[in-house]
């Protein structure tokens, strides 16, 4: 196997699958779009109270992009739209800025909980 060839099996294995292949130009566009966990999301979801479910959207809207590289014989693939992350990347790139929102956010929600939950204070008045 050659190693163009070689190259195009190698990112198939990684999930990506070809959208156009020129044997002359010795190129190849492929694509990999991204997979979502539904249910772990749901129960990170409902363990967090909803609060993950600011995580669970980005991911959702981000999903639908696709992760697209040009193989060439001779380079290592390069990005198609290098400016444009995909909901893991986003992710990724992002993760301690949102895992800080998350907390905050589950802080602010069981705090006005727990503040429902206490009978209101009414002050004595002595005389």
């Amino acid at each position: 196997m050659d190693h163009f060839n070689h190259n195009i099996a190698h990112w198939i294995s990684k999930g990506y699958t070809i959208v156009n292949k020129d044997d002359a130009a010795r190129t190849a566009v492929m694509v990999k779009k991204a997979k979502i966990n539904h249910p772990l999301h749901i129960v990170l979801t409902l363990i967090t109270a909803g609060v993950w479910i600011f995580v669970y959207l980005i991911i959702l809207f981000g999903a639908g992009k696709t992760d697209t590289i040009v193989v060439r014989d001779t380079e290592t693939p390069k990005p198609w739209a290098p400016d444009e992350l995909t909901g893991a990347e986003y992710l990724k790139k992002n993760a301690v800025v949102l895992i800080i929102v998350a907390l905050i956010l589950m802080g602010i929600f069981v705090k006005n909980k727990c503040m429902q939950n206490d009978p209101p204070q009414t002050a004595k008045i002595n005389h």
